[in-house]
């Protein structure tokens, strides 16, 4: 049966839908619905640019029927969210403020189909590759062959599980800093504090959900120096329709601080240790694993650009102090540092034990079959 054409008075409708096509078959349904009832109006569609998920079941069902289509996506989420043929017009732009900058200027009216929270997967082998800086090549213990290692991306509500197999001659053991860990300390990765390090040959699911957050944090290995070249970024996006909780910036941009030794930083702690002595300080400061322009054979390693999130430390100078006060509401074990290497190497560590409260909701889930032993 063939729908009768109305004529809308929006000549552009951005609709806001998910990049997964959920569990329930009807959200399906609803987004080539919509799409259909798109083209029976004569209405040309924006929208977020994915062709998986509900986003491809709406532009696809719009394509179809002969209208245009818009996609504005981020560079960065490309290799994610556009899978085989692309669909329509493609407008990449720089980050999620712009896109949805791009979305407005071209759209009429908005709707927003409703979603569920996604699972985001990543694989992240640990391996050892050889690495040149300062004129100086050595080999360094990567995620993926690449330092620093790939950046984490998801929605606030979303499930995340980051498998880390172990191929280097180090224990392993990832963090996830500054991501709060509700009742499910086995994800949280600080080695012999709230699971034994994965061993050489052998692999973990780190299994947890983004609730209350969004902006950007950092993920690094938590076991020996190992986080010198093991670190990345993690990138908390809003639900879809949302907005960030701050005015839109003219760029974005991912600013990773981090320190260049030319010598085996392992090799350097243990010979000071053995010594009593701190390690020697770094050949270089980074900036996304590459050092400044003034450092010899840099040419090729140096980052430029023309042109908070929630706070989890606190800065102690010489001779001064802090108070931290805290409500202990999520059981389980955790643990407080300082965030200077050596100091923590010098003892400056404790964990806290946060017992269970009297409901379940307030009890720690059970550890996963896959929880690394000692």
């Amino acid at each position: 049966m063939e729908r009768e054409t109305q004529q809308s008075k929006f000549r552009r409708i951005c609709v806001f839908c998910g990049s997964c096509q959920g569990k329930k078959s009807s959200y399906q349904d609803a987004a080539i619905e919509l799409g259909r009832e798109l083209v029976s109006r004569n209405t040309d569609l924006v929208y977020g640019g994915g062709s998986i998920g509900l986003m491809g079941l709406v532009s696809q069902a719009v394509h179809n029927g002969g209208r245009h289509v818009i996609g504005v996506i981020p560079k960065t989420l490309m290799p994610r969210e556009l899978t085989g043929e692309t669909i329509g017009e493609v407008k990449a732009v720089a980050d999620m403020h712009q896109r949805k900058a791009e979305m407005a200027k071209q759209s009429d009216a908005f709707i927003a189909l409703p979603a569920e929270a996604a699972v985001r997967k990543y694989q992240f082998d640990i391996r050892v590759k050889n690495v040149s800086r300062l004129c100086h090549a050595k080999p360094i213990i990567t995620v993926n062959g690449r330092f620093p290692g790939p950046t984490i991306y998801a929605r606030e509500g979303d499930r995340v599980l980051v498998n880390v197999k172990n191929y280097a001659q180090y224990n392993i053991s990832i963090h996830w800093h500054g991501l709060k860990q509700f009742r499910n300390g086995w994800a949280d990765g600080p080695a012999y504090i709230t699971q034994c390090p994965i061993k050489t040959g052998h692999s973990y699911t780190y299994d947890f959900k983004v609730t209350g957050q969004r902006g950007t944090l950092w993920w690094h290995a938590h076991i020996l120096w190992l986080r010198a070249t093991v670190y990345g970024a993690i990138v908390i996006m809003p639900k879809e329709g949302a907005m960030f909780p701050f005015p839109q910036p003219h760029r974005e941009t991912k600013i990773i601080l981090g320190e260049w030794w030319n010598s085996d930083v392992e090799t350097l702690v243990n010979r000071a240790n053995k010594l009593g002595l701190p390690p020697p300080t770094s050949d270089a400061h980074t900036i996304n694993g590459k050092p400044g322009p003034l450092f010899p054979c840099s040419s090729k390693h140096t980052f430029s650009m023309e042109v908070e999130a929630e706070r989890n430390t606190v800065g102690v100078p010489t001779g001064g102090w802090t108070a931290i006060r805290f409500r202990a509401d999520n059981p389980g074990v955790w643990f407080m540092h300082c965030h200077l290497e050596l100091h923590t190497m010098w003892g400056l560590k404790m964990a806290f034990v946060v017992e269970n409260g009297k409901s379940p909701e307030e009890s720690i889930i059970p550890p996963p079959k896959d929880l690394p032993p000692c």
